[in-house]
């Protein structure tokens, strides 16, 4: 009877264990599936948003492809736009309300130093017609300020932007452009503007039979000088360089020179016109002026030029032709030695097409 009982209460113990763990484990169960429910909830939703995502980010692909065949993005688009159309608005509100005395005054703060070196290469890549010019800036473009703002802001400039360096000639086209080109389309005529000028001109070229000099071209490009209109203060700075000193090729641009010296010393402008000598390493080592010997009549000044270069230590002997270009079997070639033209070589670029070259074919060359 004891046995039975005792096995009794074990196996019934064994069953009150079974059901608690069955329980256990359909609650765990249970728990799972719910967990799992919420999980596939989560999952469907993350789906439905990758799914959305993926279409907004296929719009943005498709609508960037389209701003890029036009070479902006979206952003720059409505940037521009919205400047556009905020400076049109501002500038039509100088123009009504301020006399032309005050908006010069506001022009004289656009082009301070500051500005006008920060623009530099721009505005003078423009007024050149260099292909690599930068892009105009803003100020004078006159999809942002208008064509009778843009005029006047383009006057302004060539009043302000003087003693930079802006308006000196590299080529016989620039010259030309600096005078005569509308660079900047608003309808300025340069030459009633135009407030200084510097060229400079390599006479190697014209003693070199390799090279043939127009001198009628250059002539012509000179002459241009005298469409200036306000000649009274006007700066105008002329450099005639050599490295192969040969005295004979002066009076060539003396004769070029004579009638704008007059011309612009009677309108009451500055100007300065001399002679340089540059070394092997393009050193600008001696310089002598040449307004009185272009104005007057010197037999003598041959002999003067050659007793002043006498002490100019500087002064290479290979190139002192000068010295020899008067006898009778002078032939420039003769003086053309080897490292003559190793340095040729080395300082005589080829002229590029956008005038960053230094070739002395037929160009000017900055001073």
């Amino acid at each position: 009877m004891l046995q039975r009982g005792t096995k009794r209460r074990r196996e019934n113990s064994l069953e009150r264990n079974l059901e608690k763990s069955h329980k256990r484990l359909c609650l765990v169960k249970w728990e799972e599936l719910a967990i799992d429910r919420k999980i596939k909830k989560k999952d469907d939703a993350i789906r439905k948003v990758d799914q959305e995502r993926e279409t907004l980010q296929n719009d943005r692909r498709a609508l960037r492809a389209e701003y890029a065949k036009l070479g902006i993005t979206s952003l720059d688009a409505a940037a521009r736009s919205y400047s556009q159309a905020w400076n049109l608005a501002f500038a039509s509100t100088l123009l009504d309300r301020l006399p032309r005395e005050l908006r010069d005054m506001v022009y004289a703060q656009i082009w301070s130093v500051d500005y006008i070196e920060e623009n530099f290469m721009s505005m003078v890549g423009i007024s050149k017609g260099l292909s690599r010019a930068k892009a105009v800036p803003h100020v004078v473009d006159t999809s942002y300020v208008g064509l009778e703002m843009g005029l006047e802001i383009v006057e302004a400039y060539y009043g302000h932007a003087v003693g930079n360096g802006m308006f000196e000639a590299q080529h016989l086209r620039d010259v030309d452009r600096l005078i005569d080109c509308d660079a900047f389309n608003v309808g300025v005529d340069p030459a009633t503007v135009l407030r200084e000028m510097g060229i400079k001109f390599h006479l190697d070229e014209l003693a070199d039979a390799k090279r043939n000099i127009d001198m009628e071209e250059v002539k012509r490009s000179f002459d241009r000088l005298l469409k200036v209109v306000k000649k009274k203060g006007f700066k105008l700075r002329i450099e005639l360089s050599q490295r192969r000193i040969r005295l004979n090729v002066w009076p060539k641009f003396f004769d070029i020179l004579r009638p704008i010296l007059l011309a612009f010393e009677e309108g009451g402008a500055d100007v300065a016109i001399q002679w340089s000598y540059t070394d092997h390493d393009w050193l600008y080592d001696v310089s002598l002026p040449l307004n009185d010997l272009i104005k007057q009549s010197n037999p003598k000044w041959k002999v003067d030029i050659q007793t002043a270069l006498e002490y100019e230590e500087t002064i290479e002997e290979q190139h002192r032709e000068y010295l020899f270009e008067d006898e009778e079997d002078y032939d420039p070639e003769d003086y053309y030695t080897e490292s003559n033209s190793e340095s040729n070589s080395e300082n005589d670029y080829d002229d590029d097409e956008d005038g960053f070259g230094y070739g002395f074919g037929t160009w000017l060359l900055i001073i």
